[in-house]
């Protein structure tokens, strides 16, 4: 592994100090994983990793080499703090702390032997290859000859050292070249299709160890040699790129695409490794050698990759050649008309080929609307991969209710790298992706960063570049007080980039009805294909969502509906009233904030309907009266309404949707019994009166809030005795002040 720093150097200083093993390290540190080869990945302790947030997907890489502790943190943070840290959590405090880079101490040599060894390369075959034992400066060296395709000794380079800055040397006279020319000729003998480009001398070794033609370059800075590979790599029907997974490999990248002739575009590719292999070597460690196995993954990798012409980092001097009249491109792809996908029942809003974003308030439902739609698409016989953020119960709860979506592809891993999730998806190419919540899937230290998040984000824009028939949607979240009337993209959260990568912006937003939500686009480009904000309603057994049409007509018709049933409700409470007593005890015992004039509206609305009988002259001092009637027939029709209006108000102050959840968790086989659905409405009502707090059951975490609780019920259904337990650890909290009253949603 390029870079990794050996830790400590030495003895430790001073006695009864012993250095640091990775046997002792590990328990101290979070989220330790083991990988193959006896490697670690764990989340790195140095305080200032992730600009202070820490380092929430595990980035430090640990083994042990030589009898010595080994370490990397892929995101960058200094080997020397990350030691002490290490030193300060295993109470090794006077431990020898590591030379830091470019110090005045010399590396003291390498033997081919050790490195053969450390790389995991057959020593006699490296002897064959012209890789010798040699000395510099009166120092053991590795001694790496480079020849031109005349066989002719151009260049040789020294490597003293298997880590440092100071590891390479050139011989004085000798100018850095491209390693491997010499072989040119004789892989153009055996037939060979394919040229590899790698970064460094031993990821060079390593692909000839398994058979492959590769060159490399010397080092990331050595882009200047680009013409020249190019030149070479002209004698090949596919040319891969497969540089370093870091910040060098990608300028070096940039240097080499440049520099590519437009004969050549066609025929180059970029090849990314999975994730957390930063170049060959990586990948050939973790397949233990296995020539054959790593043969087969890395030529699985090259044929799935990114054509250089549709890379980001794709850069030219020459651009005549990029620019073609739009008629002839569309002529020359066989670019279609639009193609839709429908969406609960609307038609016009996903497109084949465009990355839609939808944006709600954090537990607004953009889960169970985008399951709901998954249904459908499944239903229909589409491929659809959800990369979800949520636990395995929950989705067995969801199969169970709905048994089509054991047809849908999965995440069976939380972390991974956006190169890793882009060619998982890749590799299945299906119709729709789903990614829940977009953020999470991104790697980012900082999601306000504009950069980084664009750098992460197009690694799955760029997919429906490669996958022209792909719907990709991504969730994510919106700000505080993004409302219906005044949506926009500024209310996502993060950096705008998150709404500049994307074709789309859709919002969910919630309405009064608890059941419904309205999808407001409010960005795209394809503008004349964009319909107004539609709603959309789920329904009361939770089976179906469908779109009831255009939201503004929908909502005025719901509020008028509801505030009818509201209205009815309080007069068979009260039996006779006026419209201000009325809106007086709606506001006092239901929470709603109906004017006098609202109320009275719905009072006309009644009465012409025949659902409400007028008394009284309206005159000052005969104020109109209002009651239900008295025929039995016409209570019998009221009877519905005043039941919704119940169940409405409970859903607002009671708990009719925790008992329709409760029904659901007891039907079928393996539903809960009458005595566990009694403890968990008693864990219901403890958390209540504690005001949902958020808390961890075992690994798995119950979020604040109402909503919260209530999509984690399956979760807290398994372990409700321990729910208990925590919840009567927590003191209830103080009544709130009236500008503390809870959001929506908590």
């Amino acid at each position: 592994m390029k870079n990794a720093t050996p830790h400590p150097q030495g003895a430790a200083q001073g006695a009864g100090q012993s250095r640091l093993t990775l046997r002792a390290i590990i328990p101290l540190l979070r989220n330790a994983q083991q990988l193959s080869g006896g490697k670690w990945k764990a989340s790195c302790p140095v305080p200032t990793h992730g600009r202070g947030r820490g380092d929430v997907n595990p980035s430090l890489e640990l083994w042990e080499q030589d009898g010595r502790l080994r370490l990397k943190c892929h995101a960058g943070c200094d080997s020397r703090m990350v030691y002490r840290e290490l030193a300060r959590l295993a109470g090794h405090s006077r431990t020898q702390q590591p030379e830091p880079r470019g110090g005045s101490e010399e590396p003291e040599g390498l033997t081919l032997q050790q490195f053969g060894e450390a790389r995991r390369l057959d020593v006699e075959q490296l002897r064959r290859w012209g890789v010798s034992d040699a000395l510099y400066n009166g120092r053991p060296a590795v001694r790496f000859n480079y020849w031109d395709t005349d066989g002719q000794l151009r260049a040789v380079q020294y490597r003293l050292a298997l880590e440092g800055s100071e590891r390479f040397k050139w011989r004085r006279g000798g100018r850095p070249r491209l390693y491997g020319e010499w072989r040119l000729g004789e892989w153009q003998a055996q037939g060979a299709a394919t040229l590899w480009a790698v970064e460094g001398v031993s990821d060079a070794l390593t692909l000839w160890h398994a058979g492959l033609a590769a060159i490399g370059f010397p080092s990331a800075s050595s882009g200047s040699l680009a013409r020249e590979f190019w030149s070479h790599a002209a004698q090949f029907e596919r040319i891969h790129l497969a540089f370093d997974g870091d910040l060098a490999g990608e300028q070096l990248l940039q240097a080499v695409a440049r520099e590519c002739p437009p004969e050549l575009r066609e025929r180059a590719f970029v090849v990314r490794l999975p994730a957390p292999h930063k170049d060959p070597s990586e990948l050939w460690f973790s397949l233990n050698t296995d020539a054959d196995a790593f043969r087969a993954e890395i030529q699985k990798l090259g044929n799935s990759a990114t054509p250089l012409i549709d890379f980001p980092s794709f850069r030219v001097s020459e651009t005549r050649s990029l620019l073609r009249p739009l008629g002839e491109i569309i002529a020359s792809r066989g670019i279609g008309e639009l193609e839709f996908l429908d969406l609960l029942g609307a038609g016009n809003l996903l497109v084949r080929g465009c990355t839609t974003l939808i944006a709600s308030h954090p537990k607004a439902g953009k889960t169970t609307f985008l399951v709901h739609a998954c249904r459908q698409w499944l239903q229909e016989g589409l491929k659809v991969v959800y990369l979800t953020e949520e636990t395995g119960v929950i989705w067995r709860e969801r199969a169970r209710k709905f048994p089509e979506l054991e047809n849908l592809y999965l995440n069976e891993v939380g972390h991974a790298s956006p190169e890793a999730w882009t060619e998982a998806v890749r590799e299945m190419t299906p119709d729709v992706c789903v990614i829940d919540v977009v953020r999470r899937f991104l790697n980012l230290y900082d999601e306000s960063d504009a950069a980084e998040v664009s750098r992460a984000l197009r690694c799955f824009t760029d997919l429906t570049r490669e996958l022209p028939r792909l719907a990709l949607v991504a969730l994510h979240h919106t700000r505080k007080g993004a409302t219906i009337r005044e949506a926009s993209v500024l209310d996502a959260t993060g950096s705008h980039a998150f709404v500049g990568e994307v074709d789309a912006v859709l919002l969910l937003l919630p309405t009064e009805h608890p059941r419904q939500r309205v999808l407001a686009p409010v960005a795209g480009r394809l503008w004349h294909a964009t319909p107004p904000p539609l709603c959309f309603e789920l329904s009361e057994d939770g089976t179906e969502y469908t779109c009831l049409g255009e939201a503004e007509p929908v909502a005025r018709e719901t509020e008028e509906r509801v505030g009818k049933q509201q209205v009815v409700y309080a007069l068979a409470q009260l039996g006779e009233s006026t419209a201000a007593d009325l809106a007086e005890w709606l506001q006092q015992n239901e929470g709603a904030k109906y004017t006098k004039q609202w109320t009275q509206v719905l009072l006309n609305a009644l009465v012409r309907g025949g659902r409400a009988i007028r008394e009284g002259t309206g005159k000052r001092g005969d104020a109109y009266r209002y009651r239900l009637p008295d025929d039995d027939s016409e209570t019998q029709k009221l009877g519905k309404p005043i039941k919704e209006v119940s169940e409405f108000s409970s859903f607002r102050n009671g708990d009719a949707d925790f008992e329709q959840q409760l029904q659901l968790l007891q039907q079928g086989e393996l539903g809960i019994d009458a005595d566990e659905a009694e403890q968990l409405r008693l864990v219901w009502r403890e958390a209540s009166a504690r005001g949902f707090p958020a808390m961890w059951l075992g690994d798995q975490f119950v979020p604040r809030g109402r909503v919260g609780w209530l999509e984690a019920l399956p979760l807290i259904a398994a372990a409700a005795e321990q729910a208990l337990l925590l919840l009567r650890e927590q003191p209830p909290p103080p009544p709130p002040t009236p500008r503390q009253q809870p959001l929506f949603g908590t």
